[in-house]
């Protein structure tokens, strides 16, 4: 949940209020449309002790890179935590000497935070087969 919250790949979602609500004294009602900032929304001090650093222990950890609890949470939750740590275990399980053979090359959106390019190296290490 904290790659989630820290690093997470959506910026902005457009949202419908469902109930009346008065960010910033402007009152809001049911049926508005605005836009959440989830980039900004994880990083709330309010919510978040030290919100610029990594804390893999962080608890509680009450971002919204899944959406709301509700009936807007991401339905493919369980899978995408799934896919985490598999990306962040297996390659080091599977080659210990991987390492970034270049500089991330980010891809150009307003929309999603996600990686367009990125080279990867390693050295072979005797028992570990890729």
């Amino acid at each position: 949940d904290e790659v989630a919250r820290w690093a997470s790949p959506v910026i902005w979602r457009r949202c419908t209020l469902w109930r009346s609500t008065r960010p910033a004294d402007e009152g809001l009602r049911p049926g508005d449309t605005g836009v959440l900032g989830c980039d900004s929304a994880d990083c709330d001090e309010k919510v978040f002790d030290d919100p610029d650093r990594l804390d893999v222990r962080r608890d509680p950890n009450l971002h919204v890179g899944f959406g709301d609890p509700g009936p807007r949470f991401c339905l493919a939750t369980d899978d995408t935590r799934l896919q985490i740590v598999i990306l962040f275990k297996e390659p080091f399980r599977r080659l210990p000497g991987i390492t970034a053979g270049s500089e991330r090359v980010r891809l150009r959106s307003i929309a999603v935070d996600s990686t367009e390019h990125l080279v990867r190296s390693f050295t072979p290490v005797a028992g570990h087969a890729p």
